[in-house]
């Protein structure tokens, strides 16, 4: 019960606004800047609780590696290169 709390839930909520973002007409630049958070969120969820669950120390560093992975997709949804930025308009607010 514990598991599907933390872990199913959230994840299949994650998963859902993502669908529902993906599946509607919006400009590229909203699409980066929603759909990339819930992408790094739903990463760090399942391999926070993968690291939690594994015994083996290769598995606990390859979720932490995935974990870092997702922390740095977020940081890029907010603070896109200046090339990805130029590419999709970012701050093109008209």
């Amino acid at each position: 019960m514990y598991i599907i709390a933390l872990f199913i839930i959230p994840t299949s909520m994650i998963l859902g606004l993502l669908l529902l973002l993906l599946l509607q007409k919006l400009p590229r630049s909203t699409h980066y800047k929603k759909t990339l958070p819930l992408v790094g969120m739903s990463l760090v969820f399942d391999f926070m609780m993968l690291d939690v669950l594994t015994l083996t120390e290769t598995m606990q560093l390859s979720a932490r590696i995935f974990i870092v992975v997702g922390i740095v997709l977020t940081f890029l949804a907010y603070f896109p290169p200046d090339s990805y930025q130029k590419k999709i308009r970012v701050n093109d607010y008209s």
